[in-house]
């Protein structure tokens, strides 16, 4: 049986490792969700593929040189600004 992961959710269709990314590829039934972690200077866990925000961000930013509270403010949705405006990166809080 052939399984369907969405790779940093549906990143073809709308900004990768979004709560939209994750949202779409369940509404279209995938069978999993891949998602890339990394840590920022304060221990927070970010879902973020690249070490900084200069790809898919509004301002460049280093992950793990900056806080969340300056991550948070960051807006990634990259090349798909116009079709979901403001998407933002996310906190997975983990205890």
């Amino acid at each position: 049986m052939v399984k369907w992961i969405a790779h940093r959710g549906e990143s073809f269709d709308s900004p990768e490792n979004t709560m939209t990314a994750f949202s779409l590829a369940a509404k279209r039934g995938a069978d999993g969700i891949e998602c890339d972690l990394r840590l920022t200077a304060d221990g927070k866990v970010v879902v973020a593929h690249d070490p900084t925000t200069v790809r898919m961000g509004n301002r460049v930013l280093s992950i793990a040189e900056s806080s969340w509270s300056e991550l948070s403010k960051i807006t990634v949705s990259g090349i798909f600004e116009t079709e979901y405006p403001g998407e933002k990166i996310w906190s997975i809080i983990l205890s």
